[in-house]
């Protein structure tokens, strides 16, 4: 066949090949070729068909005539899920929906005991952390002590300006 309505979209002049086994027609391989007739780039499809699923779309082969790697983003700049990487870049992960933690885009999660946190380092000061344990921890870079928390106020749950803050977290009038 030289084409008709069953060839690929994009597909010019060109031909089928097709294998088939036995004679039901059920599992077939398909290829269509374009011959590079008119002029036209030489191209090939294929795709297959079989009992439970019918035929398959059509997937073009790519080669070093059609493919150009710099069209496409290096393998070196993805993000991997499993590998320690530096990002010199700014990731934003949107909260949408609500405050619950569900809702939150980025989670730091601990399944082994270990308290959940984040990490920080800044050149020629030091290492320090934010740990979850049930309440907030800022720790230094060893995690055996607490660092100062700098702020410009501090506001208690269920308090107000007639109280004052006692160091074991209760609070006085």
């Amino acid at each position: 066949s030289w084409g008709g309505t069953d060839r690929p979209d994009g597909a010019s002049y060109g031909g089928y090949i097709k294998f088939s086994r036995g004679t039901g027609n059920n599992n077939n391989l398909d290829f269509y070729y374009n011959n590079g007739h008119n002029g036209d780039d030489s191209r090939i499809w294929f795709r297959t068909k079989e009992f439970v699923n019918g035929v398959r779309d059509w997937l073009e082969l790519y080669h070093t005539g059609n493919f150009n790697p710099n069209d496409f983003q290096p393998v070196g700049d993805y993000v991997t899920t499993n590998t320690v990487q530096d990002i010199i870049a700014s990731k934003n992960f949107y909260t949408i929906g609500g405050s619950t933690f569900y809702n939150h885009k980025l989670r730091v999660v601990s399944e082994d005991g270990s308290n959940p946190g984040i990490g920080f380092y800044k050149t020629g000061v030091n290492n320090g952390t934010i740990q979850y344990n049930g309440s907030y921890l800022f720790t230094t870079s060893d995690t055996n002590a607490f660092t100062t928390l700098v702020g410009s106020g501090f506001v208690k749950e269920a308090s107000n300006d007639t109280y004052v803050l006692l160091g074991g977290g209760g609070h006085k009038p």
